[in-house]
């Protein structure tokens, strides 16, 4: 059985987010939106780390509360 270290540095999570930039463009929306965290955060990580959306060519908006911080990408 595999675990969730074997499926790391395979560029699954850059995939998942063009998947959904994909499907958001094609019904309609104009923007996508997402709430990550530093890697250091202790919590909301499973909403993914800034970087990567940095990466995506996501733009920061602003924070929301002391962890998430609002970012977005325009289709």
């Amino acid at each position: 059985m595999k675990s969730s270290r074997d499926f790391r540095d395979q560029g699954l999570i850059d995939w998942l987010i063009e998947q959904a930039m994909k499907y958001a463009k094609e019904n309609g929306a104009e923007y996508v939106g997402a709430y990550p965290v530093e890697p250091d955060s202790p919590s909301y990580r499973f909403m993914g780390f800034i970087m990567t959306f940095e990466k995506a060519g996501f733009s920061f908006i602003k924070k929301a509360g002391t962890r998430r911080h609002v970012m977005t990408y325009r289709l």
